[in-house]
C-alpha cells in the first residue's frame, strides 16, 4: 500500500468516526429532549387530574382553613361562606353544606374513628339508630366515614333516613380533649348539584401541615 493511499484510508476513517460520533450525539440528544418531553406531559396530566374531581373544575375553589381543628377543605368560589363557632356554611341558593367540629361524647375519646361512631350511637346525632356506615377517602388518602342514621318514626322529620354525614377525626393534639370529629353534613335538603358538590368537597378535606 502506498503512502497516498494510506494517508486516503485514514481520512476516510476519520470522517466515518465523526459521522458516526455526531450521529450518535444528535440520536442520544433526541432521546433526552423526548424523554423530557415524556416527563413534562405526565406532570402536566397528573396536575391536570388533581384539579377535575367528579368531574368538576377545582382549579379556582377557594379554601377554607380552620386552624383551631387543624384542618382545610376547598369550596366553589360563588358560594357564600359563613363562619360559625364550631366551622363553618358554605351556602348558594337553597344548597347549603355545613363543615362542624363536634365535642367528644361519652368515655369513648380513645377508640378508633368508626368504633367511636358505632359506639356513641345516636348520641353525637339527634337520630334514633346508625342505618349504614361506609370508608370514604380524599384525594390525599385521609379516611373518613360515611354515615346515614335511622329516624324516629316519632320525629317531626318526616323520612325514614338522614343525608349522609362525613365524619372525619380531629388530628391537632391541643384539642383532642375537648374535639373527636369534624363533620360534613347538608344543612337544607340537597338537590342534585348540591350532592356532587358535597362529595367533591370531602375529596379536597385535608389536615394542615
Amino acid at each position: 500500500m502506498t503512502k497516498k493511499n494510506l494517508i486516503t484510508l485514514t481520512l476516510i476513517f476519520t470522517i466515518i468516526l465523526i459521522i458516526s460520533g455526531i450521529s450518535l450525539f444528535l440520536f442520544l440528544n433526541k432521546k433526552e429532549s423526548n424523554q423530557k418531553m415524556n416527563k413534562n406531559n405526565n406532570k402536566q396530566e397528573i396536575k391536570k387530574e388533581e384539579t377535575i374531581i367528579n368531574g368538576i373544575d377545582i382549579a379556582n375553589w377557594k379554601t377554607y382553613r380552620n386552624e383551631e381543628y387543624g384542618y382545610m377543605i376547598k369550596y366553589p368560589n360563588d358560594w357564600n361562606i359563613r363562619e360559625l363557632k364550631i366551622g363553618a356554611s358554605f351556602k348558594k341558593g337553597g344548597g347549603e353544606i355545613l363543615v362542624e367540629s363536634w365535642p367528644i361524647f361519652g368515655h369513648f375519646a380513645n377508640l378508633p374513628l368508626k368504633e367511636y361512631i358505632e359506639n356513641t350511637g345516636s348520641g353525637i346525632q339527634d337520630y334514633d339508630s346508625i342505618h349504614s356506615i361506609k370508608e370514604v377517602k380524599t384525594n390525599t388518602g385521609i379516611i373518613g366515614y360515611e354515615v346515614i342514621w335511622n329516624i324516629d318514626p316519632d320525629s317531626f322529620v318526616k323520612k325514614d333516613f338522614s343525608d349522609p354525614i362525613i365524619y372525619f377525626e380531629v388530628k391537632k393534639q391541643d384539642v383532642l380533649k375537648d374535639a373527636k370529629t369534624i363533620q360534613i353534613s347538608y344543612r337544607s335538603t340537597p338537590n342534585d348539584y348540591s350532592k356532587k358538590i358535597f362529595n367533591t368537597m370531602i375529596k379536597t378535606f385535608d389536615y394542615l401541615k
